[in-house]
This record gives structure tokens, sequence and C-alpha cells, in this order.
């Protein structure tokens, strides 16, 4: 429903006879209401088919549209809020995408960096123990 549609519901309900309304019956149904606390009658119908379920669906709208606008506006302000901090969620997801990108880079020179960080220990290990079995054999022939 538009809000242009609930406006226009408003505010027939805001100009018609305030509620509560209820129905009875003494031969014909009664819409009726309390005035200055005197039970009025407000609409009549004949007893035929359809007039209990009529009259009582004219009696609950009376109550029950009002209820239902409010229901409405509330289910669309809260639909406003949602798609706010949807739009909020994807601006950031966007930005931390951008940022990734962004870091993409400096993140592969830091792997690069570890990479050559780790192949210079090893090779530092190599020479260490290259050194260390250049020794020992040294040290073997000295005996000798």
């Amino acid at each position: 429903m538009t809000k242009p549609e609930r406006d226009v519901l408003r505010k027939l309900c805001d100009a018609a006879t305030k509620s509560p309304w209820w129905v009875e019956f003494d031969g014909r149904y009664l819409i009726k209401y309390s005035y200055d606390d005197v039970p009025t009658w407000l609409a009549e119908s004949s007893d035929h088919e359809n007039s209990k379920a009529n009259f009582n669906f004219i009696a609950a709208a009376r109550t029950l549209i009002p209820k239902l606008l409010k229901a409405l506006d509330a289910a669309e302000a809260e639909a406003v809020k949602l798609n706010r901090r949807l739009y909020e969620s994807e601006c950031l997801r966007v930005g931390y995408e951008a940022e990734a990108r962004r870091m993409r880079p400096v993140f592969e020179a830091a792997m690069q960096f570890r990479e050559y960080k780790t192949r210079a220990h090893d090779l530092d290990k190599a020479i260490d123990d290259y050194i260390a079995a250049r020794d020992g054999a040294s040290k073997g022939k000295e005996k000798e």
C-alpha cells in the first residue's frame, strides 16, 4: 500500500465517528458506538445472508484499520533503517575491498621479504654447517 493510499485511509478514519463500534441484533443488525456513554446506532441492515458478517467487518475495521496503518508506518520506518544499514554495510565492504586491493602489493612484498629472510637464514645455517664441517675436518688432519 502506497503512502498516498495510507494517507487517504487515515483521513477517512479520522473523519469517521470515533471507535469502538460494535454490532447488535434486534431483528435487524445495528452498528453501534457510544456517544456520551449512551449506545447510539450508526447504521442498520435488515437480516439477510451477509448482514452479520458485513457489519462485523465494518465495526472491526473502525478499530483495526488505524492499528494497521500504524503497523505499516512502523514497518516502513524499520525498512528504511534496515536499508540504510545495508547501504552502510555495502559501503564498508566496498571500502574494505578497495583497501585490500591497495594493500595487496604491501602484503606480497612482506611475504617475499619473509621468504628471502627464511632463505637467508637457511643460507647462513648452511654456511655455518660448512665452516663447522671444514674446521672439524682440518682439526682431524692436524691430529694425524
